[in-house]
């Protein structure tokens, strides 16, 4: 017998398709599936605003770093090493 494959996108869309029908309490939805309120409610939110799309997974990676060095600097450093040293 094969295994099931379930992907996460799927998991999800259940999970709101049961919150819609209102056949459970959030919380004991986030049992069942095994997920923090406040992932549901992140859930519910973005497929709300976004639909299906909504509930794929984003980025973790930070919109900018505080401490880069700022570009002008860093164009003024680079043209500096690319001169022979004297």
């Amino acid at each position: 017998m094969p295994w099931k494959e379930s992907h996460i996108v799927d998991q999800r869309l259940q999970f709101l398709s049961s919150y819609q029908k209102e056949e459970m309490s959030v919380a004991d939805l986030c049992r069942a599936y095994g997920i923090s309120r406040p992932t549901a409610y992140r859930w519910i939110n973005r497929y709300n605003e976004a639909g299906p799309e909504g509930l794929l997974d984003r980025s973790s990676r930070p919109h900018s770093c505080l401490h880069a060095t700022l570009e002008p600097m860093e164009n003024t450093i680079l043209v500096l090493r690319a001169k022979p040293p004297s």
